[in-house]
């Protein structure tokens, strides 16, 4: 693709929040190339939080995504659902952008890019893009082999012509939000100063057999507290979530703490404070790394060169079976999980905070 000066951007990731985590240093890219232009990006609710303020970005678009999901199962909010949907895209289309990048590549964000009306579609090519999106793009790009979602997030910049060279990730932390923090670490005796391990167990119902067994978290969690005089914090996103760490810091004792219901900015200003964060390929282990805070990652059947953490000075743990990494969504053993022990993990946080 031709080099070309663009002065109004679109991205478009959707969701989730470590896919989201994903295109950060690709929009550091975009900002330092295109200094001048206006750079917006469309967001599901759930991962807007982790956009907004942010300093290479003049606008976060809030995609309301549930909110129209939650409308059409009542037939009787149809009338509204309908103009909701049309003034939403009615405002994106009369932003007059000249270029949209579909980092996402399905249906959802396919739609976005067209809708959007900007001449220059730019997404993944046929055979790349999932739910044929690749006809609403103009432009195609078709990215390397098995590489991380963050090369590949930047490869797709790379075809407009951009130095993606020392392209890094920007994350906004609220100071608000930061302070709140604080707070509660104050409030609840944790001078947690250089000794905070943030531990997250859960996984999405969509990646399950990812998660790794809550007893040895247990197990980790009192080695960390006991042998290295670490304070721990468990994160939850779901209620289920929420039981499972409540479980879990009961069992382990002092010094294990059940982190209260945090808003996605205050669990970004968590992950800041942390010495090292714990868990399996998440969307918090992503936002973690992307901090810069250094991440032991627990990795079964998800491959680590793909979506392991980014960047220096990160950990993954594996148990080496020789069926692991694989693209199975049902596993009657997961033995790539249950082979790692709490020893294993233990021994690699070990390294990072030497």
């Amino acid at each position: 693709m031709e080099q070309t000066k663009f002065n109004n951007i679109l991205i478009i990731r959707l969701s989730a929040l470590g896919d989201v985590a994903h295109c950060l240093p690709a929009l550091d890219a975009l900002r330092r190339h295109f200094p001048e232009a206006r750079i917006s990006w469309a967001v599901e609710e759930a991962a807007a939080g982790l956009l907004e303020g942010h300093p290479q970005l003049d606008e976060v678009i809030r995609v309301p995504r549930r909110a129209w999901a939650a409308s059409l199962r009542n037939p009787l909010r149809w009338p509204s659902l309908v103009g909701g949907i049309t003034k939403f895209f009615a405002g994106l289309h009369g932003r007059r952008f000249d270029l949209a990048i579909d980092f996402q590549g399905n249906l959802r964000s396919g739609l976005v890019s067209w809708l959007s009306g900007a001449p220059v579609r730019l997404g993944r090519g046929r055979g790349h893009a999932k739910e044929v999106s690749y006809i609403f793009t103009t432009h195609h790009h078709m990215p390397p082999p098995r590489v991380h979602r963050v090369e590949r997030a930047l490869s797709l910049v790379e075809h407009l012509g951009v130095n993606t060279t020392g392209a890094k990730a920007v994350v906004p932390v609220d100071p608000q939000a930061r302070e709140s923090v604080s707070r509660w670490l104050a409030e609840n005796g944790r001078d947690a100063a250089g000794r905070l391990v943030v531990i997250h167990p859960g996984a999405s119902a969509f990646g399950s057999l990812k998660k790794w067994d809550w007893g040895k978290y247990r197990d980790l969690a009192q080695r960390l507290v006991r042998e290295d005089n670490m304070i721990v914090v468990l994160t939850w996103g779901t209620e289920s979530e929420r039981k499972e760490c409540e479980t879990i810091a009961k069992a382990a004792g002092e010094g294990v703490h059940l982190a209260p219901k945090m808003p996605l900015k205050e669990l970004v200003a968590l992950l800041e404070k942390a010495a090292v964060f714990i868990g399996a390929d998440t969307g918090p282990l992503h936002i973690a790394a992307a901090l810069g805070t250094r991440v032991v990652g627990i990795y079964g059947p998800k491959d680590p060169v793909i979506y392991g953490p980014y960047g220096d000075g990160h950990v993954v743990v594996r148990s080496g079976e020789p069926c692991s990494p694989c693209t199975l969504r049902h596993c009657a053993e997961v033995i790539c999980m249950k082979k790692i022990t709490a020893e294993d993990v233990h021994l690699a946080v070990k390294k990072v905070l030497v």
